[in-house]
């Protein structure tokens, strides 16, 4: 959902102030803002006890890290009364219409909404909304009839009584009016653009994820203003002597209250792509972007509807009448997966791709999250973890394996630091920051595995069978392992228990013994322990574990089951082993506490030339290259970025057979930092007449400051 944007150090406010100061000189403004979301970051700190996104360290990946107040702050009024879900069960709202008055000049708004609902019970005499305590109510009527009402700010319930109690399955209509006020927490108002946070801070609504509406919405706002929002722009309006617009957007498909989304800015540039479906059928995808960023931004978004197809195909067709991305500044987080129209900060868009991942994530949320809804808050993986998993497989799908082991591997290490400071099971979340390493993070890993568990093409059958089973409604986590179990023809009870309802991780020890049978064969016993403390760090996993056992002259790949405390394998082999890689491949969510044959044994002899994936990548201040080379030869490692230019030579002469590594700390060869984005690592070694062919090999890497 909101993705945290750039901040690498404390303190994030000052970090802040240069970036609006260096980019607008305008010191007044900076501060007005900074107090302005402070203020609000503060109201939600009193108010849901949220450890405020502020504060919270950047990840080392754009869209990795997300702001959770949206979460937080519904699932905590909902959580202070034991009757709320009891009375947001009892109906269904089908239709909003929303007449909304926008100034723009604070971050008040006048409004009227008008729902249509359906009773879920027989007899039902009163609905309870969610509202935000700073907005004020001044009419509320039941069809034609004006009715009183009461509001409870402990539990930003607004109770309203029907009268005549409603039937089963009978409709009824709810008008309200109502003011927004300038401290109002659900609708911001900048001088850049303006844009909505919280449906409930910005109109009365049932605010659960399951209840899914149509909407009509009729914005107004001063003339010169543009308006990007949900479903189709029906026209637009100007009245008042040409003062003020009003923009009409409609969607005929159903919409979570969350995903309801409103951005307006004078600034705005638009401009459309098109997504052709395989039946013919164009799909808008519709930018809205501030002028002095339209060049950037075209460059930025150039995989978005290559990955709109590639999605259709892997899952199932793109679901709603359009797609677009319209830009927001300022913005503390970096996007927001609205129905239809994904928000984004301007922080993604300096023409160098480094948050497409960022971009991609808010894009398959449309599939995961939108289309397919989760039933309330605790099950906030059917999205997250999702879009998670499969925005790092279509970063694998452009840019290759390297691209998606690292982004994996970035995953895992955010979910281990988190476990080592707060754990809990993903099915019962803590709505703080630590959503982030294990809702998300985790999350992604737990598809990864499932993935190796009934296979690749078997995990995008269940996710296509899942996707038209219960598109454009909702379903719970146990939804989704019937869904699994169906494909897998076998039930997956231990797989989700441990990975979803559990929590923790297998700590990995690797001890062994070997034998020489024969003067070409050899015993090699392996014993897997697994070191975690059972039950407070979780339960003991089973999951299959791949072995490669290698020596100079032989490798072996093979696979035990995790089940048990510990458990020995035993391997003959006709070379003496000498190294034990534990998941070669990168499919086990592990740590590996310690390998005494990878530690005790000499690495085996290198037998050809190879550049690996540098480490960390996505990297910041540093990484590390490592290549192998099987004689003594000349050698040069280059890195290039994009456009094929030179950057720096870390690597230019003559080197001896064997392992080397280099390290670069993001300059090029002038000492200058360089700008986020992608670079090339090129290992260059010359032909040697009569022994070795020339041999080149590039790998991509990313830097994010």
């Amino acid at each position: 959902m909101l993705a945290l944007n750039f901040f690498n150090q404390l303190p994030y406010i000052t970090v802040f102030n240069d970036f609006i100061a260096k980019r607008y000189n305008k010191s007044t403004y900076t501060r007005e803002f900074d107090i302005k979301m402070l203020q609000r970051s503060l109201w939600n700190l009193a108010r849901v006890s949220f450890v405020c996104f502020l504060l919270v360290p950047r990840p080392s990946y754009g869209a990795d890290s997300r702001a959770v107040n949206r979460y937080q702050t519904a699932a905590a009024a909902r959580s202070v009364t034991q009757s709320s879900a009891a009375v947001e069960a009892s109906f269904d709202v089908q239709s909003y219409r929303l007449d909304l008055a926008i100034p723009l000049v604070t971050n008040a708004l006048t409004g009227t909404v008008t729902m249509k609902c359906r009773s879920l019970t027989a007899n039902l005499d009163q609905i309870e909304l969610d509202m935000d305590p700073t907005m004020t109510v001044s009419a509320v009527s039941h069809g034609a009839q004006a009715v009183i009402w009461s509001y409870s700010s402990s539990t930003y319930k607004l109770t309203i009584p029907l009268g005549q109690a409603v039937g089963l399955n009978d409709t009824f209509s709810i008008t309200i009016d109502y003011v927004a006020a300038d401290e109002n927490n659900g609708f911001y108002s900048f001088e850049m653009s303006a844009y909505t946070d919280w449906a409930a801070g910005v109109f009365p609504c049932n605010d659960i994820p399951s209840d899914k509406a149509t909407y009509d919405l009729h914005i107004t706002v001063p003339t010169g203003a543009e308006v990007a929002s949900i479903g189709l722009l029906e026209g637009r309006t100007v009245t008042g002597g040409g003062q003020w617009e009003t923009f009409h957007w409609r969607t005929e498909y159903p919409v979570a209250t969350y995903l309801v989304g409103i951005i307006i800015s004078r600034f705005y540039a638009r401009w459309s792509d098109w997504y052709v479906t395989p039946t013919g059928d164009s799909i808008e995808v519709a930018y809205y972007v501030f002028e002095r960023d339209t060049t950037e931004a075209k460059l930025d978004f150039i995989h978005i509807v290559d990955a709109m197809d590639y999605y259709s195909t892997l899952f199932g067709p793109y679901p709603f009448e359009k797609y677009g991305m319209a830009e927001a500044e300022p913005m503390y987080y970096g996007g927001m997966e609205y129905q239809t129209m994904s928000m984004i900060t301007s922080n993604w868009i300096r023409g160098d791709r480094r948050a497409e991942n960022s971009m991609i994530h808010e894009l398959v949320h449309q599939w995961w999250g939108n289309a397919v809804g989760f039933d309330d808050w605790p099950s906030l993986w059917l999205a997250e973890g999702f879009a998670e998993y499969t925005s790092a497989v279509y970063m694998g799908h452009q840019y290759g394996d390297d691209m998606f082991q690292a982004l994996m591997a970035q995953k895992r290490e955010r979910y281990l630091q988190q476990a080592a400071e707060k754990d809990y099971s993903i099915a019962d979340p803590e709505f703080d920051m630590s959503i982030i390493g294990i809702i998300y993070k985790k999350g992604a890993w737990v598809l990864h595995m499932l993935r190796r568990v009934v296979g690749t093409e078997n995990l995008w059958l269940i996710l296509r069978n899942y996707y038209d089973t219960y598109k454009y409604s909702y379903a719970t986590i146990a939804d989704f392992r019937s869904a699994a179990e169906e494909v897998n023809g076998a039930s997956l009870a231990w797989f989700f228990d441990e990975w979803l309802y559990d929590k923790g991780y297998p700590r990995i020890r690797a001890t062994h013994q070997t034998n020489q049978m024969s003067s070409d064969q050899y015993e090699c016993l392996i014993t897997i322990h697994q070191d975690q403390d059972v039950p407070s760090q979780g339960p003991l996993f089973t999951m299959p574990l791949d072995l490669r056992l290698s020596g100079t002259s032989g490798t072996l790949d093979t696979t035990m089951w995790l089940s048990s405390a510990s458990q020995t394998c035993t391997l003959l082999v006709s070379f003496e082993p000498q190294l034990l890689v534990l998941d070669p491949e990168g499919w086990l969510l592990m740590e590996v506490v310690s390998n005494s044959l990878a530690i005790d044994a000499a690495p085996p002899t290198v037998s050809r030339y190879q550049l690996e994936c540098n480490y960390p990548n996505p990297f910041n201040a540093a990484t590390t290259l490592r290549f192998h080379l099987p004689l003594d030869t000349d050698v040069v490692l280059t890195i290039y970025d994009l456009t094929g230019r030179e950057v720096t030579r870390l690597v230019d002469g003559h080197l001896g057979a064997g392992l080397h590594q280099a390290s670069w700390n993001a300059l090029d060869a002038q000492g200058n930092q360089l700008p986020s984005g992608i670079y090339i690592a090129r290992l260059h070694v010359p032909p040697q007449a009569g022994v070795t062919p020339e041999y080149a090999q590039s790998i991509k890497m990313l830097l994010l400051k």
